[in-house]
């Protein structure tokens, strides 16, 4: 009785955490004699996350570095993908926006900053209209404005729906509105 020629490996056990597993949970690898890394995909992930933690401000800086000398190789690969992707990303962005969690999430935020009126917004706004310093802007002079922003957004709130439907019949006459509606 003689044992095949070449035996096919199936599953492989992996140095990290010692379980065996299937061939397809292992990164391919020229280095090795198998062609596959000796641990599997998952403690590999685990120990690259720890790594990346332990020194994400070398990465940081080596990648900003890599950056900064290749700004227009970068910009060039950047366009040329999203030349060649275009129907890709619209229909990535499409999906993405048309979430029912992330549209509630945009309105929320919207309607939080619209009502809230924070200060940093307010400050800004004085800023814009004053010699002040954004640290000098009192908060009684926050607080002041906060109430006219509100009172002139109700004000154009009630005026926009007095207005409603008026824009329909401009520029038609008397006579062609009272047929149309």
């Amino acid at each position: 009785m003689s044992l095949p020629q070449k035996v096919i490996m199936i599953t492989k056990i992996c140095t990290k955490c010692g379980e065996g597993k299937k061939l397809g949970e292992f990164h391919n690898s020229v280095r090795h004699k198998n062609g596959k890394h000796p641990s599997c995909k998952s403690c590999r992930a685990i120990y690259d996350h720890e790594y990346y933690v332990r020194n994400s401000i070398i990465i940081q800086k080596r990648t900003s570095k890599w950056h900064e000398s290749n700004k227009t190789r970068h910009n060039v690969l950047g366009r040329n993908w999203k030349a060649i992707n275009k129907e890709k990303i619209r229909l990535s962005s499409r999906n993405y926006n048309n979430k029912p969690q992330i549209k509630d999430k945009n309105k929320q935020r919207q309607n939080k900053l619209i009502e809230d009126l924070r200060d940093s917004y307010i400050k800004h706004l004085i800023c814009q209209n004053t010699n002040l310093d954004y640290s000098d802007v009192p908060d009684e002079i926050v607080r002041i404005h906060r109430t006219i922003l509100k009172f002139k957004r109700s004000e154009k709130e009630k005026k926009d729906e007095r207005n409603y439907g008026k824009k329909e019949y401009e520029g038609i006459s008397e006579k062609s509105r009272r047929c149309v509606g």
